[in-house]
């Protein structure tokens, strides 16, 4: 078995056009391929119950009491800030100002990194916002500005 993690299982999903809606609502056709491909039950499960996260719109109960102005910033948590440097919170804002992700999007993906319960970098962040856009069903031009925003290098991904 290959010592991994939920992310390196997600990885796989994509990089493999695994991850067509109907492959990932067949739990067992899912974990078999999975297994087939080396990774350890324990992994695959995690990765699953994540997946269905990621399939599960947030109650209004979990978003932020106050509804996001234009002109509001905000503010990540302690606990937040130790599991998203800065760099990778400057990249979710980046995401955000250029409208590629929403409020509500923004905060989806906030929860899905840290039930991600790994180290995370740049780019483990740029994974799960693409994994959160593209099950969010985004329309081209927003795939084309996440593009864009993914191939700069500088450390917020402004241009």
């Amino acid at each position: 078995m290959k010592q991994t993690s939920v992310l390196n299982v997600l990885m796989h999903i994509f990089q493999t056009a695994s991850f067509a809606r109907e492959s990932i609502k067949d739990d067992k056709a899912l974990f078999n391929n999975l297994v087939e491909a080396g990774f350890d039950a324990r992994e695959i499960n995690s990765t699953m119950t994540w997946l269905k996260l990621l399939q599960t719109p947030q109650d209004e109960d979990t978003l932020s009491p106050v509804a996001p102005s234009k002109h509001g910033l905000r503010i990540f948590t302690a606990q937040e800030s130790r599991a998203i440097d800065c760099e990778c919170q400057d990249y979710i804002y980046s995401l955000e100002r250029e409208k590629v992700i929403d409020s509500t999007l923004r905060e989806h993906i906030i929860d899905l990194l840290l039930k991600l319960h790994h180290e995370l970098d740049i780019t483990a962040v740029r994974w799960v916002c693409f994994i959160a856009i593209c099950a969010d069903e985004p329309d081209e031009n927003t795939l084309m500005k996440f593009d864009l925003l993914s191939l700069d290098t500088s450390p917020t991904g402004a241009q």
